[in-house]
């Protein structure tokens, strides 16, 4: 017997139409509106005495990472896209847009 991670990954290669391909599809997408939630929190919050930029970096590439969903930024974007979340010129869904982009 399979486990359900592998069939429902079994399942999205062979019908991508299937119902556990789109339960598949609909948790990755979660995955980015969480993640890019946590960033935006954690810049807007500023948590930590230093260092929230790079924190709210690290743990939204880890959370997508632990969310099975790995992100290859582009040299700096990560970066650029904490300091205009932080001047509060990207708003949740432009944050999502760019993490989506991203992934591998």
């Amino acid at each position: 017997m399979k486990p359900t991670s592998q069939v429902r990954t079994i399942a999205g290669y062979l019908w991508p139409n299937s119902p556990a391909a789109k339960s598949a599809r609909a948790c990755s997408a979660a995955s980015a509106w969480r993640a890019a939630a946590l960033l935006h929190t954690i810049v807007q919050l500023e948590p930590l005495p230093h260092r929230n930029s790079l924190f709210a970096a690290f743990v939204t590439s880890q959370y997508l990472d632990q969310s099975g969903e790995g992100i290859d930024s582009p040299y700096g974007a990560l970066s650029d896209l904490v300091r205009k979340a932080r001047e509060s010129r990207l708003k949740i869904y432009d944050i999502t847009d760019t993490l989506r982009s991203w992934r591998i």
